[in-house]
This record gives structure tokens, C-alpha cells and sequence, in this order.
């Protein structure tokens, strides 16, 4: 048993602290809303982002940094474009060991500095990094539904020990070596997904779909290569796997805000309607930023981009 944080107490962290606990560890989760706390704390559930889930009863929540003195790991959750302000007054109180590893289990690329969470972390922590992605839904993952996932970093040691804290019946964890590329797909396919949620609402046929995802997933490859990630990594857990998962349901956020879109609502009807964030939306502009420092022809990405910020209204021939 070890004494693990969760940083960030959304749905999907919400999840993680779940599964951690249902594999016998001590587990402390922290969140920002006080309401939050005292639900977890006092009715064993986020009523907030993971409702009608009943949580294991020895999680702990707290809203205090100093509680996490002495954890041997952690999760952070938090919204990538929130991570660095988030992550900065943890850093700060030098209370956290320098070989504790941090899981980043967050998706996203930071927009001013267009760096990846694991760069920005390794810049205010000496810490293994290391980053949780995969085809896995909060609700499921809460529920200990079957599930795989990609743990990637470059330290072998810190990897294997992060599997094994996931690691049950029903969660498989497979090790990856390119955290770059694990951190590129899982933010990519959030873009991708927009554009897959745009395309199943304008009802485009099944072909058309089938050629929107191979064209993103050969764009996150690109992107990923150019960042100095691996090939092989786009067909692990974090590649197509969280690619397919995330164009396949409505329940993926971003996939549900594209097939808004696709039925004619703008962007700001649709966030205005939404407490959770998607991170594509972010990430869109992040990605694009990318390409054209990298010369890259991200059709998909740029369709998004288009979409989300030009006000351009889409039709079928644009996806081609």
C-alpha cells in the first residue's frame, strides 16, 4: 500500500483516485472547490463532476497543499492550461520528495509557451515525470470497467512503479518509452475529435468519418516526429487506441462539442452550457501554433482551427 495525491478532482481525477483506492491505497485527493471536499469527504462522492458514482470510502479530500507532506506519488489532473499556476505554490513549499514521481494524466498543450505539460512540470520540479494516457472514459474507469492505458517516461523505474499502482484485473497499464509522443497523441486526438464530432453531425457517411481519423491520426504522428517522439508510439494505448475511443462516443467532451457544431450552434452557445472543459478547444490553437512552426500541413488541425476561430462555416468538401 503507498500514500498517493491526486491532484485535481474533475471527473477523470476523480476516477484515478477511485481505481488507487479500489487497489488498496491510501489515497488523498486534492481540489480547488471547497464543495468538492466536503462532498467526497463526507458522502463518499464528486457531486460535482462524477455524479451517481459511489467512492471508495477511505479516499480523503483536502483543498490544502501541505496535506500532501509525505506521499509517495502523484497524479496531476489538472487542466493543462492550468497546471503551471496550479502545480507552482506545490513547488514552492519543498514538501514533496525529489524521487516521488508525477504523473501527468492531463491532456493538452500549454498556449503561451506551446510547451508540453512534462516540459512545464520538469521546469518547477526535479521529479520523475512520468504521463498516463489511454482509451479510458472517467465513468468506466470509476466503475472498474475493463480498460488499458499507455504509462510513458523515460525513466524505466519510475514507469514500472506507476503501473503497478494502476495496475488490476481490470486496469492494464503497458509501458511506453516516448513520453513526447504519449503527451502529443493524447492532446492531438482531442482536435481530432472535434473534427469527428463536426463531421457525425453534419451526418456525413460512415466513409468519410473513417477517412477523417486516418488522416488525424497520421497528423499526430507528424506532430509528434516533429517534437522528437517516436513513430511506433502512435499505435500504443495513448495512440490510436485514445484516438478511436474519443471519435467513437458522445460521451468523449470534445467529440460532443464538435457534433454541436455540426448542428449549427457556435462555440460560445455551446460553452456557455458546459461545466467541464474540453480540452480541444485549447489545444486547437496550441497545435496550429505548432504546425506553422514546424511547416507542417495539419489539414485536420488547421479545419478546427478554422472552425473554432475564423468563424468559418463548414461544409462537407472542407473535411477532404
Amino acid at each position: 500500500m503507498a500514500k498517493l495525491a491526486v491532484i485535481g478532482a474533475g471527473a477523470w481525477g476523480t476516477a484515478i483516485a477511485n481505481l488507487l483506492a479500489s487497489n488498496d491505497h491510501e489515497v488523498l485527493i486534492w481540489a480547488f472547490e471547497e464543495g468538492v471536499v466536503k462532498d467526497i469527504n463526507e458522502s463518499h462522492e464528486n457531486k460535482t463532476y462524477l455524479t451517481g458514482i459511489k467512492l471508495v470510502e477511505t479516499i480523503r479530500a483536502t483543498s490544502d497543499f501541505n496535506d500532501l507532506a509525505e506521499v509517495e506519488g502523484i497524479f496531476s489532473v489538472v487542466p493543462a492550461q492550468f497546471t503551471k499556476s496550479t502545480l507552482q505554490p506545490l513547488a514552492e513549499l519543498n514538501i514533496i520528495g525529489e524521487s516521488v514521481p508525477i504523473t501527468i494524466c492531463s491532456k493538452g498543450i500549454e498556449n503561451e509557451s506551446l510547451k508540453l505539460l512534462s516540459d512545464i512540470l520538469a521546469e518547477i520540479f526535479n521529479n520523475p515525470l512520468v504521463a498516463m494516457s489511454g482509451p479510458n472514459f472517467a465513468d468506466e474507469v470509476a466503475l472498474g470497467k475493463p480498460a488499458i492505458t499507455s504509462i510513458a517516461s523515460e525513466n524505466e523505474s519510475a514507469a514500472e512503479f506507476v503501473a503497478g499502482l494502476v495496475r488490476n484485473k481490470n486496469f492494464r497499464p503497458f509501458i511506453c518509452a516516448d513520453i513526447v509522443g504519449a503527451e502529443i497523441a493524447g492532446s492531438i486526438k482531442n482536435v481530432i475529435a472535434i473534427a469527428m464530432g463536426m463531421a457525425a453531425g453534419m451526418e456525413l457517411s460512415e466513409s468519410s468519418k473513417a477517412s477523417i481519423l486516418t488522416k488525424g491520426l497520421n497528423e499526430v504522428g507528424m506532430l509528434s516526429r516533429a517534437l522528437g517522439g517516436r513513430k511506433r508510439t502512435a499505435i500504443e494505448p495513448c495512440g490510436v487506441g485514445d484516438l478511436v475511443l474519443t471519435c467513437s462516443s458522445q460521451k468523449s467532451r470534445n467529440m460532443s462539442l464538435g457534433f454541436a457544431l455540426g448542428k449549427g450552434e457556435s462555440l460560445d452557445e455551446i460553452l456557455a452550457q458546459r461545466k467541464t472543459v474540453a480540452e480541444g478547444v485549447a489545444t486547437t490553437k496550441a497545435a496550429k501554433r505548432l504546425a506553422e512552426k514546424y511547416d507542417l500541413n495539419l489539414e485536420v488541425v488547421s479545419l478546427v482551427y478554422s472552425v473554432l476561430y475564423e468563424g468559418k462555416k463548414i461544409v462537407e468538401a472542407d473535411f477532404f
